[in-house]
């Protein structure tokens, strides 16, 4: 059944508590219950983007080490960076396969 704002259930007290109103501890119990999903979501996204900024971090840490260990010539280093390459675009291929 909705209620007067389109929404199932009862409103949600967090105008009340704007207003400095007591609110109910069944009201209570679901303003900690939804900041705590806040809370979990967040970190969520946070640990997401960590991992990111960490695999992108160790991509260029193997890119840096690529160049120190090309030789001095040119088909050699084409070669290793050729490797290198198939190597980065197979990994990203099979990790977003996962999505």
């Amino acid at each position: 059944m909705a209620n007067h704002h389109g929404r199932r259930g009862p409103p949600r007290p967090s105008r009340a508590v704007r207003r400095g109103e007591t609110i109910s501890e069944e009201a209570q119990a679901r303003l900690e219950r939804d900041l705590y999903r806040s809370y979990l979501s967040a970190m969520q996204r946070t640990g997401r983007e960590l991992r990111r900024l960490k695999d992108e971090t160790d991509r260029l840490d193997q890119l840096e080490q690529l160049v120190a260990a090309c030789g001095s010539e040119p088909e050699a280093k084409l070669l290793t960076l050729e490797a290198w390459l198939k190597a980065l675009f197979s990994a990203r291929r099979f990790a977003t396969r996962g999505r």
